[in-house]
């Protein structure tokens, strides 16, 4: 206790005797008034926390609905609505990602507009960013692979297939203008 309420406490309080000269104090009442000035300062929102996932790709073919990432939120009451996602592919193809909500996280989910034009490794960019301003970006790889339904050495144009009753495959290449013949193995429905 300071000296100041020291002082104003030993003045207004005293002791009065009585019949049995018992000492017996008065009780006195304080009201302390104190000025509650908050310092400033900038609240940050709880941190996300996201874990990149691989994307498989096929060159020349969709990707649709794929998970890119999964994240978690320190904040408890965090809703799936209260987050959004950005993808950029790699090639220059960027679209929005959908948030769910998994088990003890989220789920980030997103489809490529444009297929992956050639096979190849693409870094994968994905920010996830939260209503109250939390932010985190992670990075993933898709590895964009060749086509099986891609031309074969040789073939530039490729145009139209025949089928003989031998079983063989017949490409029509405009390109250079040939005809190639390729062997197929017959499967009957017998096996």
């Amino acid at each position: 206790m300071s000296n100041f309420w020291r002082r104003i406490f030993q003045k207004r309080s005293r002791t009065i005797r009585r019949e049995p000269q018992q000492p017996r104090r008065q009780h006195l009442y304080l009201e302390l008034l104190e000025d509650r000035t908050l310092p400033s300062g900038t609240m940050a929102d709880a941190p996300l926390s996201a874990i990149a996932r691989p994307v498989s790709a096929v060159e020349g073919q969709g990707v649709s609905n794929v998970q890119v990432a999964t994240f978690t939120d320190a904040d408890p009451n965090g809703q799936a609505g209260d987050y959004t996602a950005t993808i950029q592919w790699g090639d220059g193809d960027t679209s929005a990602g959908s948030i769910s909500a998994g088990t003890g996280d989220f789920v980030v989910t997103a489809s490529k507009p444009h297929p992956y034009a050639e096979e190849g490794s693409y870094t994968v960019s994905i920010s996830i960013h939260d209503v109250g301003g939390a932010t985190t970006d992670v990075t993933t790889f898709a590895a964009g692979a060749v086509s099986t339904l891609a031309a074969p050495v040789g073939l530039d144009s490729p145009q139209g297939l025949a089928i003989d009753g031998s079983g063989n495959l017949y490409v029509a290449n405009l390109g250079n203008n040939s005809i190639r013949n390729n062997s197929i193995t017959k499967i009957t429905p017998a096996g």
